[in-house]
């Protein structure tokens, strides 16, 4: 990344500390970031779900949670089919 921009690498990590920061910002609460050409980045909350525990033998439930989603952008997806 650093040789890419032409800064140094102490510059390089911290510019990538602060966008990690900004993400982590917007994700925490729960606003999507979209990268133009990219895609888009979101959270999204599961609901409960009934599964089988073959160690248990019986079904149990796993509670509701929150899960990172992206979608690629079509610039993105028409890029890695022409690869």
């Amino acid at each position: 990344m650093a040789d890419a921009l032409g800064i140094t690498q102490a510059e390089a990590a911290t510019r990538l500390s602060k966008l990690i920061e900004v993400f982590r910002q917007n994700l925490g609460d729960q606003k999507s970031i979209n990268l133009q050409n990219f895609g888009t980045f979101s959270v999204k909350k599961s609901e409960m779900r009934k599964g089988y525990s073959p160690i248990l033998k019986k079904y149990v439930y796993f509670p509701p949670k929150k899960v990172l989603v992206f979608h690629a952008s079509s610039q993105l997806k028409e890029f890695v089919k022409n690869i």
